[in-house]
């Protein structure tokens, strides 16, 4: 500061031998300082306008590292009206020597220059960093952000210590020793958006610059086993010293178990805490897609065809939530829902040359989870058998039962009631043979007689076997009736006329 006093005296000087009568309402700018607070340089000075005039201000600079004596103006500190300029835009290294000269300046004059020489990184002072409180388990956290969190930097070759001041109700300040983070802020809003066994893991960003990230995983049943979970993380490799604000864990979690997860980032040898500890179940908190579908259509069904969301060779989704699929087809008067477990099948008994739209949704009744609805598709059945072709079948199938159902009759009659002749022994049969046949012949009169054996010789030879025969077949003919057949009632012309001769004997 002796420095630019000098320099201020030997200008004042300089200033007031140059003087004449005219001049003494331009004098030069008095009070010349820098603020300088962290790597935010700003000039300032201080200027009485006695006179009342129109004045503006133009400000200079010099780097001792230059080897001409050339001066350079400040493009955003010509003309300038107010008493300040920002050189933090202008000055990029910190520990060397700058010189600024200011000087005012009216429409045909200007004053003498003041003069200020300085080192930044010696007139600079520490800003104050960012706080914020976090509540754990009724503890406060506090977090502190370095002062040039995200600024140019000027403290690169400083270690920077925190004093901490803490009071309740705004009344007695109270100095208390505190364990807290020194370095880059912990990272919030750690969360996964996982779709069909797609994982991405997400957080909210705080830095600008080359600020990296670091991801670790940690196994649950790691972490129920060991006596020492510190040990058992690990650095997830596609995710290492990364600057994006996600990283992509599909490949890494499988779809069984319990997965626990942080994040930390990394600058230089500044490093933030690590996040909350994220608990992720890959099968419970997974979001199903919509299914894919594809159908083809005849005349009166649809087949349908669905893959199950995020299905793949490797890894089927099917196979572990073992889903139905619910089913809404319509046409445009009327919609009607279906389940069906398998991934193939017909709806049936449709109507033909219709339009039919369908779509899709997966559920799981194990895990209680439903997928979105696929994008509904639509097909038409195929055209059928147009009705004038049909009526003009049934017509011919009606002609021609009429036509053939005679000829069918008749083939039945002949194979159930044949036609037979009546065999020639009937025919033959006479009315008067007929009566014969069923009515018994009348009894002649005759006078009982005995037969008495005699010696006598008979007039005639008669054959005793034949009277006997005689006799049978009378007894016979009484006793049958109206069923004995007409050969026997005739008998034989020579064994009636034997009977009768018998008789006539006995009645003499």
């Amino acid at each position: 500061m002796e420095g630019a006093r000098l320099w201020l005296v030997v200008a004042a000087a300089l200033g007031m031998g140059s003087k004449s009568t005219g001049l003494t309402c331009l004098e030069h700018p008095q009070n010349v300082t820098t603020s300088v607070i962290n790597a935010n340089i700003t000039l300032k000075w201080d200027w009485d306008n006695p006179c009342g005039l129109n004045v503006t201000f133009s400000v200079q600079y010099l780097s001792s590292s230059r080897r001409s004596e050339i001066w350079a103006a400040i493009p955003q500190c010509q003309n300038i009206t107010i008493t300040e300029c920002d050189l933090s835009s202008t000055i990029s290294d910190y520990l060397e020597s700058y010189k600024v000269a200011i000087r005012v300046n009216t429409l045909k004059n200007h004053s003498p220059y003041a003069f200020l020489e300085f080192i930044p990184y010696i007139e600079a002072q520490v800003g104050p960093p960012e706080v914020w409180f976090e509540s754990i388990y009724g503890d406060v956290k506090i977090n502190i952000l370095h002062p040039e969190a995200d600024q140019k930097k000027m403290w690169t070759l400083d270690t920077l210590k925190y004093q901490l001041t803490i009071w309740k109700n705004a009344t007695h300040s109270k100095w208390q020793m505190a364990f807290f983070w020194i370095g880059l802020p912990r990272l919030q809003n750690l969360r996964i958006d996982s779709l069909n066994m797609k994982h991405l893991l997400r957080w909210d960003n705080l830095y600008d610059g080359n600020v990296s990230l670091i991801v670790q995983l940690l196994h649950g049943n790691k972490a129920r086993h060991s006596s020492d979970i510190s040990k058992d993380w690990e650095n997830v490799s596609k995710c290492e010293n990364i600057q994006t604000r996600f990283c992509d864990l599909s490949s890494v979690i499988g779809s069984n178990g319990i997965y626990y997860l942080r994040v930390q980032a990394v600058h230089s040898h500044n490093k933030s805490p690590w996040s909350k500890i994220l608990q992720f179940d890959p099968i419970e908190q997974t979001k199903m897609g919509p299914p894919n579908v594809s159908v083809n259509a005849s005349k009166d069904s649809i087949d349908v065809f669905i893959a199950f969301p995020g299905e793949s060779e490797n890894s089927p989704m099917s196979n572990i939530y073992k889903p139905t699929y619910n089913v809404w087809y319509r046409t445009s008067s009327i919609t009607k829902e279906l389940r069906h477990k398998p991934s193939q099948f017909m709806i049936s008994n449709l109507h033909s040359s219709t339009l039919y739209c369908l779509k899709v949704q997966a559920f799981s009744e194990i895990y209680n989870k439903s997928s979105a609805f696929s994008n509904e598709t639509c097909i038409k059945t195929a055209k059928g058998e147009s009705s004038s072709f049909i009526l003009g079948i049934i017509s011919a199938v009606v002609f021609l039962i009429i036509c053939l159902f005679p000829c069918a009759w008749r083939c039945i009659n002949y194979a159930r009631f044949p036609k037979c002749k009546t065999p020639a022994v009937i025919e033959n049969f006479g009315e008067k043979d007929l009566k014969r046949l069923y009515f018994p012949t009348a009894e002649e009169q005759t006078d009982k007689c005995m037969v008495i054996n005699s010696s006598v010789a008979l007039p005639c030879k008669v054959n005793l076997d034949d009277v006997r025969f005689d006799k049978e077949l009378e007894e016979i003919s009484q006793d049958s009736g109206n069923y004995f057949i007409d050969d026997i009632i005739s008998g034989d012309n020579e064994s009636h006329q034997s009977s009768e001769l018998i008789t006539s004997i006995t009645a003499r």
